[in-house]
């Protein structure tokens, strides 16, 4: 059980950096009023607490391989998932000023949350370089980005999730840089629309299961 929460502007000043130190989410904030930052010690937590059901597969080789894409999705899928966003601003600013300034300012005019959002985006967008992602760096993010999206089309060809019939910890990881950068930003959703239509079942799959797992994922 959950309550889901904006992180508006007064939860970044209040909470979030004074907590954490850092201007990242999600965090979880516990009932004895601890808070844990990340989303694989989120979940790790929640495994812990909540035994009855898990997102883990009981089969080790196919836990090995849902930890393995955990890795891949938080550190490698960074990459395209930043490139794709921060690098076609005539196609992605307009809904990333809003939607930022939205989620910050939500009782705000329009006009207030968007500045409010372009000072948002400019930090997360200042981020790029210090990934590695510049010119000369960007043909070959882009091209293993199109060969792994082209891989993963392939397989929700065959299969409704990553690990067999119920969406798992391979699923909910990769959703975070699939679903939230690559199917929402403007510019990249164009190019899953198009030529990757498994992978955008695969995401209407996952959000509107209700599994034997008892997990609804509601991003």
């Amino acid at each position: 059980p959950f309550s889901y929460k904006l992180a508006t502007r007064q939860v970044y000043e209040q909470i979030l950096v004074p907590r954490t130190g850092v201007k990242y989410i999600p965090v979880l904030l516990l009932p004895d009023n601890r808070i844990i930052q990340d989303t694989s010690n989120i979940m790790d937590y929640i495994e812990q607490e909540f035994t009855r059901t898990s997102i883990y597969t009981k089969d080790n080789t196919l836990h090995f391989i849902g930890k393995l894409v955990e890795c891949f999705a938080d550190e490698w899928m960074l990459l395209p998932s930043m490139h794709y966003r921060w690098n076609f601003p005539e196609y992605n600013n307009d809904f990333l000023f809003q939607s930022f300034g939205a989620t910050m300012l939500p009782d705000d005019p329009p006009q207030r949350q968007v500045k409010a959002g372009k000072g948002f985006a400019r930090f997360f967008s200042g981020a790029r370089q210090p990934l590695g992602i510049y010119d000369r760096s960007i043909p070959i993010i882009e091209g293993q980005a199109v060969k792994f999206l082209h891989l993963l089309n392939c397989h929700f060809s065959e299969h409704d999730y990553f690990l067999g019939e119920e969406p798992t910890l391979a699923d909910f990881s990769l959703m975070g840089p699939v679903f939230s950068h690559l199917s929402q930003d403007p510019y990249p959703k164009k190019l899953l629309e198009k030529n990757y239509p498994n992978i955008i079942a695969w995401i209407n799959r996952v959000h509107n299961a209700k599994n034997n797992v008892g997990l609804l994922f509601n991003a």
